[in-house]
C-alpha cells in the first residue's frame, strides 16, 4: 500500500508537472505571438515614417524652390527698381544743370 500510495502520488505530480508545462508552452506561444505582432507593427511604423519622411523632404524642397524664385524675382525687381531710380537720378542733374545754365544765362 505504501507503494501503492508513493505511486498514485507520483502518478499526480507527474500530471501536475505535464499540466504546467502545457500552461508554460501555451504561454509561450503567446508570448512568441504577441512578438511577432509587435514586430509586424513596428514594421509597418518604420515604412510608415520613411513615407512621410519623403512626403516632407518633397514638400519643403518644392516650397524652398518655390522660396528661391521668389527671391530671385524680387531682387530682378529691385535691380530694376535701382535702375530706374538711377536713371531719375541722371535725368534730374540734367535737369539741374540745365537750369544752372539757364539761371547763369540769363544773370548775364
Amino acid at each position: 500500500t505504501d507503494v501503492t500510495n508513493e505511486r498514485v502520488a507520483l502518478t499526480q505530480e507527474r500530471e501536475r508537472w505535464i499540466s504546467e508545462r502545457g500552461a508554460l508552452l501555451d504561454e509561450r506561444d503567446g508570448t512568441m505571438k504577441a512578438s511577432s505582432e509587435l514586430q509586424s507593427s513596428y514594421d509597418s511604423l518604420a515604412k510608415e515614417m520613411i513615407t512621410l519622411e519623403s512626403e516632407m523632404h518633397k514638400k519643403m524642397q518644392s516650397i524652398l524652390e518655390s522660396k528661391e524664385s521668389e527671391i530671385d524675382r524680387l531682387a530682378r525687381l529691385l535691380g530694376s527698381s535701382e535702375s530706374a531710380l538711377d536713371n531719375l537720378d541722371s535725368a534730374l542733374r540734367s535737369k539741374e544743370d540745365k537750369i544752372q545754365t539757364m539761371s547763369k544765362i540769363i544773370e548775364e
